[in-house]
């Protein structure tokens, strides 16, 4: 049982990876653990990439051998030894720093649905409820409690209730209003899933002005390819999503890219996110009401780690509330030891953006940023 014995009812909402992260380390600490969804789906989205310290949190979780056995993992080498010019040609790098020699991978991809379910069901299994289709329309903090009013005009009380419902965050908006506002890029992401490949060489294939195109084996027979566009920040829908998609990646010459571009169908989904940023300052809490994961802290994919971060977050949560009896000091011991580190890759992201998208900067110089993020976040959270 943990210390913060008061603490018996939690909601939490959002299922993404903050949000069952924290759900599975709060019910090893006994709590009654309820996790809503609004959505009718756990996961939507193409993969995620584990680096640095991820591999432990995933350890730490009780999840670690099923997600390496359902995804693709390296040991002693960095995600980012592969690194090509657009025409294919390897590129002369600087070695990443990577994870001492521990037994532990030093990266892991997967599909992202994959990662949901293992970790709702990990969830599941030490006693968290999981609600799909369930949305918050209202919270109110009095002191001893939450009052939460759900969809359907369904009421529930909670000793705790944790927001990890995204950058764009409507607890977070209804409980910090105007305290964070999340900024544009100028860079759209797009992502996609190809099952059964053409054969290839998977890494990073980088233009001199560090336009980029990755693509990673997820195991199963699985590659995963992103890349970006700079424009403006509006709604794409999926025929235009797959014309950029190609017009992009026929901006590379390598075969592979090619003949992955080939593929493409006018059916395929493709992902389609703005890159944005943004970082709240500690506290992340108003009396009961805490914001967890991307509703705190969002980032690109340029140091691989907003699902790290957000898997961090879940665990060092109920590490505090196992420690310390006060709620109010467990959150703010917990948002002040976050704050601090998650700071660190976003700004390594916005630094990163904005050396790709204002200067087209050389990949050694963008590199040299992602470099010192990760000699930071391979130190423990």
């Amino acid at each position: 049982m943990s210390a913060t014995t008061d603490i018996k009812k939690v909601l939490i909402v959002g299922a993404g990876l903050a949000g069952l992260s924290a759900a599975i380390s709060l019910a090893k600490l006994g709590k009654e653990v309820t996790v809503i969804e609004q959505s009718d789906h756990l996961a939507y989205g193409a993969s995620i990439t584990i680096v640095n310290r991820g591999p432990d949190a995933l350890q730490e979780l009780g999840v670690l051998d099923e997600v390496v056995e359902q995804g693709f993992a390296g040991w002693n080498k960095s995600l980012y030894d592969d690194i090509f010019d657009d025409a294919g040609s390897r590129r002369p790098i600087s070695p990443m720093p990577i994870r001492e020699d521990d037994g532990l991978p030093s990266y892991i991809l997967i599909y992202r649905p994959y990662l949901a379910d293992i970790l709702s069901r990990k969830a599941t299994e030490l006693g968290a409820t999981i609600r799909l289709g369930v949305a918050v329309t209202s919270v109110v903090e009095h002191g001893d409690g939450v009052t939460v009013t759900l969809s359907a005009d369904e009421t529930v009380e909670a000793d705790l209730v944790i927001g990890a419902d995204g950058w764009r965050s409507a607890l977070r908006e209804q409980v910090f209003p105007g305290r964070i506002t999340s900024t544009y890029s100028g860079n759209m992401s797009m992502r996609w899933v190809k099952r059964n490949p053409p054969p290839g060489a998977d890494g990073f294939y980088i233009t001199d002005q560090s336009g980029v195109v990755v693509i990673h084996n997820l195991g199963s027979d699985m590659v995963y390819i992103a890349t970006g566009t700079d424009m403006e920040n509006r709604h794409i829908e999926q025929d235009e999503a797959v014309e950029l998609f190609r017009e992009v990646l026929g901006r590379f010459s390598a075969p592979y890219v090619r003949a992955l571009r080939d593929t493409i169908t006018d059916d395929d989904e493709i992902v389609v996110r703005p890159y944005v940023y943004h970082n709240m300052p500690a506290p992340w809490h108003l009396g009961r009401i805490l914001v967890i994961g991307d509703a705190a802290h969002t980032m690109s994919a340029h140091i691989a780690s907003g699902g790290v971060m957000a898997l961090e977050d879940g665990i060092v949560l109920g590490q505090e509330l196992a420690i310390e009896e006060d709620l109010g000091t467990a959150l703010l011991r917990f948002a002040r030891r976050r704050a601090q580190r998650t700071f660190v890759a976003v700004d390594a992201c916005r630094q990163m953006l904005d050396l790709q998208v204002n200067y087209q900067a050389h990949p050694r110089d963008v590199g040299r940023v992602r470099e010192h993020a990760f000699r930071e976040l391979l130190t423990a959270y």
